[in-house]
């Protein structure tokens, strides 16, 4: 699951309608299911105008490497965003948005 958090604001004051995310959820690595690792990771992510994910930055881990580095790459290789606007023209923004890794009860 993922909800994101966070504003951006230009020097004249006008903010950027937000980004979307157009995808879903990482892939929750079966070596981290097998050892019962679950957890929290917040990214902040530097989207470009064309909605790719530039960079992202562990801002809160899940406490496993493992399930940071996963989200962490995988927003990087795949998530995609509806471009925020500004005066209906896409920009370039700052995202925060949090995946929750969770095994299912059996």
């Amino acid at each position: 699951m993922g909800d994101g958090v966070g504003q951006s604001v230009l020097r004249d004051g006008k903010r950027p309608s937000q980004p979307e995310a157009t995808n879903g959820l990482p892939p929750y690595p079966a070596y981290a299911q097998s050892r019962g690792m679950q957890g929290e990771v917040v990214l902040r992510m530097q989207v470009g105008s064309n909605g790719t994910v530039l960079s992202a930055e562990i801002v809160q881990s899940s406490g496993y490497p493992l399930l940071d580095l996963t989200a962490q790459s995988w927003v990087v290789k795949t998530y995609r965003f509806k471009p925020a606007l500004l005066d209906g023209n896409p920009v370039a923004d700052i995202r925060e948005q949090r995946f929750i890794f969770v095994l299912e009860a059996p």
